[in-house]
């Protein structure tokens, strides 16, 4: 029976000779779509029928369609004296025999065997030797199925712990970042606050010395430490801390990087100043083109 679109069975590459070799250049001739699978008891093996190769002396016939040739079956041709003997090469050629490879498609159990027919149409004969040497091997392919998936099993649960650890990681790696962020930002809102009460000091030592000055000098004195005061900002330590963003959790920073968290009322402002003055461009750059191609001294 052929293997179900639903399974999966595995099919080893065939060698048709001793020493064939597979690799990314070299790959198998051809395989079939799906592979033919028989059922002794409920242990699956794979069964492929193939014709054997010789490795014989060989001509190379270049106006033929089979370029090489068997050496015994070369034609005779006629050759001028000073060509000599035409060259002959080794390859491996259909030899017309049979030959039977029985295999295990499931893919951690490697396990194949190969039956060759002596001379054509004797494998037939070979049948009965052939099943009976296959149920003599099914006990065996059991067991190596069995520590094949246990070993399987072991790998699997190795793998999810590994990732299981490697998320916890970074996890721990991501709380780390958000913390420094957070302690960092802090000690910005600190500095900041800081500097404003030195600046506050600046101007109360101002606005008391101005003090003693004239009546028409004193209120020009203060219009101008007013406006210089709200140019800087006072020292209202919550709304400093406010400018800034409070400390996130891990799952904020992972949202924050996502783009799913809600942008602050400063950032949307900033944000649609830029599309305004990006629409304003692009409006102004398309009247110069509509204009261009106007007449503008009628």
């Amino acid at each position: 029976m052929l293997a179900a679109g639903g399974q999966y069975f595995h099919r080893p590459e065939l060698a048709v000779y001793d020493g064939q070799k597979f690799d990314y250049h070299n790959s198998e001739p051809w395989s079939p779509g799906r592979p033919t699978i028989v059922f002794i008891g409920t242990v699956p093996f794979g069964l492929t029928v193939y014709e054997s190769t010789e490795h014989v002396d060989v001509t190379y016939e270049w106006d033929s369609p089979i370029r090489y040739v068997r050496a015994s079956e070369a034609p005779a041709k006629r050759r001028p004296a000073w060509a000599g003997a035409a060259p002959t090469y080794k390859e491996h050629m259909p030899s017309g025999r049979l030959a039977v490879r029985v295999y295990s498609p499931h893919g951690r159990v490697r396990w194949e065997q190969h039956w060759t027919e002596a001379t054509a149409g004797a494998l037939m004969h070979k049948v009965t030797t052939i099943v009976r040497e296959v149920e003599a091997i099914v006990p065996t392919i059991v067991q190596r199925r069995e520590e094949a998936e246990k070993a399987s099993a072991i790998e699997r649960e190795r793998r999810e712990a590994q990732y299981r650890e490697h998320e916890r990681q970074e996890l721990a790696r991501r709380r780390a970042e958000a913390h420094q962020a957070s302690r960092q930002q802090l000690l910005a809102i600190v500095d900041n606050w800081a500097l404003a009460r030195r600046i506050e000091g600046f101007f109360e030592d101002a606005e008391r010395r101005a003090s003693s000055l004239p009546d028409a000098e004193h209120t020009a004195m203060r219009e101008r430490l007013s406006q210089a005061r709200a140019l800087l900002g006072g020292i209202d330590a919550l709304a400093h801390s406010t400018r800034g963003n409070p400390p996130t959790s891990a799952r904020e920073t992972r949202r924050r990087r996502a783009g799913c968290v809600t942008r602050g009322a400063t950032e949307r402002h900033v944000i649609d100043t830029r599309r305004s003055a990006c629409a304003f461009r692009s409006m102004f750059i398309g009247k110069k083109r509509w204009l261009r191609g106007r007449d503008l001294n009628p």
